[in-house]
């Protein structure tokens, strides 16, 4: 066995602190996914920037109706939202993921972005408030993906959490 040339792994994941929140209905389900983006990305006792969040959706579609609908303008920190899709040419989808995770950016991304894609900090300071929160909004059907996606976050030696809002009315969740 070799030992991980990623470095220390310092991932949080605490189910009874909303590690993973089920909704009944598509408003519910994005209202949920706004009040996690809103809890990291903002510091609930100043309002300013506080982490980065990058939030995976199973599909372009689901993303789109997010990015579509009520809740959408709900996120505190409109200005810092980007959306990571495949349709991006590569130097947009570059700045995109370099940017991710840099304090207060909102990073909407499509499930392919959640194997393999780097989102490493540079910045010392958004290791030392916990790094980035990586928010998974689908059950995936394989666990190497599951995975996958938790290992976005707490990236060579970083701090960062995970959790998951899911919309109970989809496949997979039960």
């Amino acid at each position: 066995l070799a030992p991980s040339v990623y470095g220390e792994k310092r991932q949080l994941f605490d189910a009874s602190d909303e590690g993973i929140i089920a909704t009944l209905n598509t408003p519910e389900f994005f209202k949920a996914i706004v009040d996690v983006i809103n809890k990291y990305s903002r510091s609930s006792t100043t309002g300013k920037k506080h982490r980065a969040i990058i939030v995976f959706f199973d599909s372009i579609t689901r993303l789109n109706e997010f990015k579509n609908s009520h809740a959408h303008s709900q996120i505190i920190s409109c200005a810092d939202v980007a959306c990571l899709r495949e349709d991006l040419d590569s130097n947009e989808r570059d700045q995109i993921i370099k940017k991710a995770s840099t304090i207060g950016q909102v990073t909407l991304a499509t499930k392919a972005f959640g194997r393999g894609t780097d989102f490493i900090s540079r910045d010392p300071t958004l290791n030392d408030r916990g790094g980035t929160h990586i928010l998974q909004t689908f059950v995936s059907t394989m666990e190497s993906e599951e995975i996958q996606i938790k290992g976005r976050s707490a990236r060579q030696g970083q701090k960062g959490s995970y959790g998951m809002v899911l919309l109970k009315t989809d496949d997979h969740v039960k």
